[in-house]
């Protein structure tokens, strides 16, 4: 089951993401480590901010917003 909290899921062995919940992983660059690059996040968030959840209240759920990375999709 693929969930908003629980993305991953095991196929015959292998681990898999589904495809349609494209832009909600993988946001910033990662380390050799697999690690997210915290000086590099932290730049990203520098030069374009932060959504609140004042900037989607009128189309979604606050549960919905929290629940997703929604403060990093700008």
């Amino acid at each position: 089951m693929v969930t908003s909290t629980h993305m991953n899921f095991f196929t015959e062995g292998f681990l898999g993401l589904p495809g349609a919940i494209e832009g909600l992983f993988n946001i910033f660059e990662y380390n050799q480590d697999l690690s997210f690059n915290k000086s590099k996040k932290e730049q990203d968030i520098q030069t374009y901010g932060l959504y609140t959840y004042e900037d989607f209240k009128d189309y979604i759920l606050y549960e919905t917003y929290a629940a997703l990375p929604f403060p990093y999709f700008k």
